[in-house]
Protein backbone atom coordinates (compact mmCIF):
# COMPACT_ATOMS: atom_id res chain seq x y z
CA UNK A 1 0.00 0.00 0.00
CA UNK A 2 1.15 3.40 -0.95
CA UNK A 3 -0.31 7.00 -0.43
CA UNK A 4 0.56 10.57 -0.66
CA UNK A 5 0.63 13.06 2.95
CA UNK A 6 0.14 16.59 3.38
CA UNK A 7 0.28 18.13 6.64
CA UNK A 8 -1.54 21.85 7.77
CA UNK A 9 -2.50 23.75 10.27
CA UNK A 10 -6.42 26.00 10.21
CA UNK A 11 -3.99 28.74 8.73
CA UNK A 12 -3.36 26.82 5.36
CA UNK A 13 -6.11 25.27 4.33
CA UNK A 14 -6.53 26.94 0.81
CA UNK A 15 -3.36 26.10 -0.04
CA UNK A 16 -3.41 23.11 0.70
CA UNK A 17 -6.89 22.54 -0.88
CA UNK A 18 -5.20 23.71 -3.99
CA UNK A 19 -1.95 21.15 -3.85
CA UNK A 20 -4.59 18.20 -3.64
CA UNK A 21 -6.40 19.03 -6.36
CA UNK A 22 -3.47 19.33 -8.39
CA UNK A 23 -2.30 15.90 -7.41
CA UNK A 24 -5.63 14.43 -8.26
CA UNK A 25 -6.04 15.67 -11.39
CA UNK A 26 -2.48 14.67 -12.98
CA UNK A 27 -2.63 11.36 -11.20
CA UNK A 28 -2.63 8.47 -13.59
CA UNK A 29 -1.32 5.43 -10.94
CA UNK A 30 -2.58 2.04 -11.49
CA UNK A 31 -4.35 2.31 -8.00
CA UNK A 32 -6.80 5.01 -6.84
CA UNK A 33 -4.86 8.37 -5.26
CA UNK A 34 -4.87 7.61 -0.95
CA UNK A 35 -4.27 10.81 0.23
CA UNK A 36 -3.59 11.58 3.63
CA UNK A 37 -4.00 14.57 5.93
CA UNK A 38 -1.89 15.12 9.12
CA UNK A 39 -4.02 18.11 10.79
CA UNK A 40 -3.90 20.02 14.07
CA UNK A 41 -7.79 20.01 16.00
CA UNK A 42 -7.40 23.79 15.01
CA UNK A 43 -8.50 22.44 11.29
CA UNK A 44 -12.23 22.82 11.31
CA UNK A 45 -14.90 19.98 9.83
CA UNK A 46 -15.58 22.58 6.77
CA UNK A 47 -12.45 22.92 5.98
CA UNK A 48 -11.67 19.00 6.11
CA UNK A 49 -14.71 18.84 3.70
CA UNK A 50 -13.25 21.37 1.27
CA UNK A 51 -10.05 19.57 1.27
CA UNK A 52 -11.66 16.09 0.21
CA UNK A 53 -13.71 17.65 -2.70
CA UNK A 54 -10.96 19.66 -3.71
CA UNK A 55 -8.73 15.99 -3.89
CA UNK A 56 -12.05 14.08 -5.67
CA UNK A 57 -11.86 10.95 -6.88
CA UNK A 58 -8.49 10.22 -4.29
CA UNK A 59 -9.66 8.41 -1.31
CA UNK A 60 -9.06 10.57 1.59
CA UNK A 61 -7.81 9.82 4.98
CA UNK A 62 -7.63 12.42 7.83
CA UNK A 63 -5.53 11.99 10.85
CA UNK A 64 -6.27 14.51 12.69
CA UNK A 65 -4.40 15.13 16.45
CA UNK A 66 -2.43 17.57 19.04
CA UNK A 67 0.85 17.47 17.84
CA UNK A 68 3.43 18.79 20.54
CA UNK A 69 6.09 20.57 17.72
CA UNK A 70 8.51 23.49 18.95
CA UNK A 71 8.72 26.88 17.64
CA UNK A 72 9.91 27.56 14.45
CA UNK A 73 13.07 30.14 14.25
CA UNK A 74 11.73 31.20 10.47
CA UNK A 75 8.06 33.07 11.21
CA UNK A 76 6.78 31.78 7.68
CA UNK A 77 7.12 28.23 8.97
CA UNK A 78 4.85 26.72 11.37
CA UNK A 79 5.33 23.21 13.58
CA UNK A 80 3.16 21.69 11.30
CA UNK A 81 6.01 21.84 9.18
CA UNK A 82 7.31 18.71 11.77
CA UNK A 83 4.85 16.35 11.15
CA UNK A 84 6.40 14.95 8.05
CA UNK A 85 8.56 13.05 10.43
CA UNK A 86 5.89 11.82 12.30
CA UNK A 87 3.94 10.53 9.17
CA UNK A 88 5.55 7.33 8.74
CA UNK A 89 5.49 6.12 12.24
CA UNK A 90 1.59 6.93 11.89
CA UNK A 91 0.81 5.41 8.61
CA UNK A 92 0.78 1.93 7.76
CA UNK A 93 2.35 1.48 4.17
CA UNK A 94 4.90 0.89 2.24
CA UNK A 95 6.11 3.77 0.69
CA UNK A 96 5.03 7.20 1.45
CA UNK A 97 5.07 10.16 -0.97
CA UNK A 98 5.38 13.80 1.47
CA UNK A 99 4.73 16.83 -0.15
CA UNK A 100 4.41 20.75 1.35
CA UNK A 101 1.27 22.16 1.08
CA UNK A 102 2.59 24.83 -1.18
CA UNK A 103 3.71 22.72 -3.81
CA UNK A 104 1.65 22.42 -7.48
CA UNK A 105 2.14 18.63 -9.23
CA UNK A 106 2.55 18.93 -12.77
CA UNK A 107 2.80 15.60 -13.40
CA UNK A 108 1.60 12.30 -11.79
CA UNK A 109 3.49 11.68 -8.85
CA UNK A 110 2.51 7.86 -8.66
CA UNK A 111 6.28 7.16 -10.87
CA UNK A 112 7.53 8.16 -6.93
CA UNK A 113 6.00 5.23 -5.44
CA UNK A 114 8.74 2.98 -6.55
CA UNK A 115 12.33 1.15 -4.62
CA UNK A 116 14.92 3.80 -3.13
CA UNK A 117 18.22 2.95 -3.86
CA UNK A 118 20.89 1.20 -2.11
CA UNK A 119 19.43 1.18 1.46
CA UNK A 120 18.09 4.60 2.15
CA UNK A 121 15.26 5.18 3.75
CA UNK A 122 14.23 8.59 1.48
CA UNK A 123 14.62 10.17 -1.48
CA UNK A 124 14.22 13.85 -2.22
CA UNK A 125 15.81 16.61 -4.35
CA UNK A 126 18.77 18.84 -3.40
CA UNK A 127 17.68 22.22 -2.12
CA UNK A 128 18.62 24.93 -4.64
CA UNK A 129 19.72 27.18 -1.81
CA UNK A 130 21.57 25.00 0.55
CA UNK A 131 23.17 22.66 -1.97
CA UNK A 132 25.59 21.10 0.52
CA UNK A 133 25.87 21.01 3.95
CA UNK A 134 28.90 23.56 4.12
CA UNK A 135 26.55 26.35 2.49
CA UNK A 136 26.74 30.01 3.97
CA UNK A 137 23.08 29.48 4.92
CA UNK A 138 23.92 25.99 7.16
CA UNK A 139 25.63 27.99 10.51
CA UNK A 140 28.10 25.75 12.22
CA UNK A 141 26.91 25.98 15.82
CA UNK A 142 23.65 24.76 15.02
CA UNK A 143 24.37 22.27 12.68
CA UNK A 144 27.90 20.57 13.73
CA UNK A 145 29.19 18.36 10.57
CA UNK A 146 30.54 15.93 12.96
CA UNK A 147 32.62 14.15 10.84
CA UNK A 148 30.09 15.09 7.64
CA UNK A 149 31.79 16.31 4.50
CA UNK A 150 30.87 20.03 3.66
CA UNK A 151 30.48 18.81 0.56
CA UNK A 152 27.75 16.11 1.53
CA UNK A 153 24.72 17.28 0.03
CA UNK A 154 21.67 18.94 1.36
CA UNK A 155 18.16 18.04 0.78
CA UNK A 156 15.08 19.99 0.46
CA UNK A 157 12.63 18.33 2.71
CA UNK A 158 9.44 19.68 0.82
CA UNK A 159 9.11 16.18 -1.32
CA UNK A 160 10.16 13.38 0.53
CA UNK A 161 9.63 9.89 -0.83
CA UNK A 162 9.75 7.61 1.82
CA UNK A 163 10.81 3.64 2.40
CA UNK A 164 8.15 3.14 5.18
CA UNK A 165 10.14 -0.05 6.54
CA UNK A 166 13.75 1.88 6.37
CA UNK A 167 12.48 4.21 8.16
CA UNK A 168 11.06 2.58 11.21
CA UNK A 169 13.68 0.15 11.27
CA UNK A 170 16.34 3.54 11.71
CA UNK A 171 14.07 4.77 14.20
CA UNK A 172 14.15 8.40 12.32
CA UNK A 173 10.83 9.42 13.86
CA UNK A 174 12.20 8.67 16.99
CA UNK A 175 15.60 10.12 16.87
CA UNK A 176 13.79 13.46 15.17
CA UNK A 177 11.87 13.77 18.58
CA UNK A 178 15.11 13.22 20.84
CA UNK A 179 17.13 15.83 18.93
CA UNK A 180 14.02 18.43 18.45
CA UNK A 181 13.44 18.30 22.49
CA UNK A 182 17.75 18.91 23.13
CA UNK A 183 17.48 22.65 24.19
CA UNK A 184 21.02 23.05 22.10
CA UNK A 185 19.31 21.76 18.96
CA UNK A 186 17.53 25.38 17.23
CA UNK A 187 17.81 24.54 13.90
CA UNK A 188 17.08 27.29 11.47
CA UNK A 189 15.18 24.99 9.20
CA UNK A 190 12.93 22.83 11.67
CA UNK A 191 11.91 19.66 10.39
CA UNK A 192 14.19 19.79 7.03
CA UNK A 193 17.82 20.49 9.17
CA UNK A 194 17.01 17.68 11.84
CA UNK A 195 16.32 14.77 8.92
CA UNK A 196 19.21 16.06 7.10
CA UNK A 197 21.58 16.21 10.31
CA UNK A 198 20.45 12.26 11.09
CA UNK A 199 20.63 11.32 7.42
CA UNK A 200 24.46 13.06 6.93
CA UNK A 201 23.80 12.67 2.94
CA UNK A 202 21.87 9.13 2.94
CA UNK A 203 19.35 9.63 0.45
CA UNK A 204 18.34 9.02 -3.39
CA UNK A 205 19.43 11.88 -5.07
CA UNK A 206 16.39 13.21 -7.25
CA UNK A 207 15.71 14.72 -10.46
CA UNK A 208 15.76 18.52 -9.50
CA UNK A 209 12.26 18.70 -11.74
CA UNK A 210 10.78 17.00 -8.62
CA UNK A 211 10.98 19.93 -6.68
CA UNK A 212 11.77 23.01 -8.46
CA UNK A 213 11.20 26.32 -6.93
CA UNK A 214 10.63 29.88 -8.12
CA UNK A 215 14.31 31.18 -8.22
CA UNK A 216 13.66 33.80 -10.83
CA UNK A 217 10.64 34.99 -9.23
CA UNK A 218 11.80 35.11 -5.54
CA UNK A 219 15.19 37.06 -6.92
CA UNK A 220 12.48 40.32 -7.80
CA UNK A 221 11.04 40.28 -4.28
CA UNK A 222 14.28 38.90 -2.10
CA UNK A 223 17.60 40.30 -2.27
CA UNK A 224 20.14 36.39 -1.53
CA UNK A 225 22.52 34.55 -3.26
CA UNK A 226 21.58 31.48 -5.41
CA UNK A 227 24.19 29.11 -3.85
CA UNK A 228 22.95 26.17 -6.07
CA UNK A 229 23.83 28.06 -9.22
CA UNK A 230 26.89 25.63 -10.04
CA UNK A 231 24.31 22.89 -9.74
CA UNK A 232 21.79 23.90 -11.47
CA UNK A 233 22.96 26.84 -13.27
CA UNK A 234 20.39 29.77 -14.06
CA UNK A 235 19.56 29.00 -17.55
CA UNK A 236 18.89 25.51 -16.65
CA UNK A 237 17.15 26.93 -13.38
CA UNK A 238 14.71 28.74 -16.38
CA UNK A 239 14.10 25.50 -18.38
CA UNK A 240 13.03 23.89 -15.07
CA UNK A 241 10.39 26.57 -14.11
CA UNK A 242 9.28 26.02 -17.74
CA UNK A 243 8.63 22.34 -17.47
CA UNK A 244 8.73 21.38 -13.79
CA UNK A 245 7.63 17.86 -12.49
CA UNK A 246 6.43 19.91 -8.91
CA UNK A 247 6.43 23.18 -8.45
CA UNK A 248 7.01 24.48 -5.28
CA UNK A 249 6.17 28.17 -4.07
CA UNK A 250 8.98 28.25 -1.60
CA UNK A 251 10.09 31.08 0.34
CA UNK A 252 7.52 33.54 2.09
CA UNK A 253 6.87 35.08 -1.70
CA UNK A 254 3.86 33.04 -2.03
CA UNK A 255 1.68 32.75 -5.46
CA UNK A 256 -1.87 33.71 -3.57
CA UNK A 257 0.04 37.01 -2.26
CA UNK A 258 0.68 40.13 -3.70
CA UNK A 259 4.33 39.54 -3.11
CA UNK A 260 4.65 37.17 -6.00
CA UNK A 261 5.17 38.57 -9.67
CA UNK A 262 2.96 38.08 -12.17
CA UNK A 263 3.70 35.63 -14.97
CA UNK A 264 3.66 32.10 -15.94
CA UNK A 265 3.93 30.70 -12.44
CA UNK A 266 2.12 32.75 -10.83
CA UNK A 267 -0.77 32.14 -13.05
CA UNK A 268 -0.86 28.36 -13.27
CA UNK A 269 -1.18 28.20 -9.60
CA UNK A 270 -4.51 30.06 -9.76
CA UNK A 271 -5.27 27.93 -12.53
CA UNK A 272 -5.53 24.92 -10.14
CA UNK A 273 -6.81 27.37 -7.72
CA UNK A 274 -10.00 28.24 -9.92
CA UNK A 275 -10.45 24.78 -10.63
CA UNK A 276 -10.37 23.89 -6.89
CA UNK A 277 -12.57 26.24 -5.87
CA UNK A 278 -14.91 25.15 -8.31
CA UNK A 279 -14.93 21.22 -7.14
CA UNK A 280 -15.41 22.78 -3.32
CA UNK A 281 -18.72 24.64 -4.35
CA UNK A 282 -20.24 22.00 -6.10
CA UNK A 283 -19.93 19.97 -3.11
CA UNK A 284 -21.43 22.27 -1.15
CA UNK A 285 -19.06 23.43 0.63
CA UNK A 286 -17.66 26.97 1.69
CA UNK A 287 -14.54 27.62 -0.73
CA UNK A 288 -11.74 28.61 2.65
CA UNK A 289 -9.58 31.41 1.77
CA UNK A 290 -6.28 32.51 2.90
CA UNK A 291 -6.41 33.97 6.51
CA UNK A 292 -4.75 37.76 6.76
CA UNK A 293 -2.35 35.90 9.62
CA UNK A 294 -1.54 33.44 7.66
CA UNK A 295 2.32 32.25 8.38
CA UNK A 296 3.07 30.43 4.93
CA UNK A 297 3.67 26.91 6.56
CA UNK A 298 5.19 23.98 5.54
CA UNK A 299 8.05 25.00 3.16
CA UNK A 300 11.43 26.30 3.46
Amino acid sequence: MNGVVLCLDAHYVWPTCVAARSLARTWQGPEPLHLYLLCDPGVLPDSLAALTAAAAPARVTVIQRDFSFPDMRIGYITPMGYARIAAPGLIDADRLLYLDSDMLACVSVHTLHRPIAHDYPVAAARDPYIPELGSPHVETDRFPLSGRAVSFPYFNSGLLAIDVARWRAERLTERAAELIANPDWRPLFGDQDTLNYLLGGRFELLDPRWNVMPVSAVQQRLDFTYHGERYVPMPYQLDLERAPFIMHYATEVKPWTEAFPDGMLRRQWHAVAAEAALMIEAAGVPVPTVSPTVRPADSH
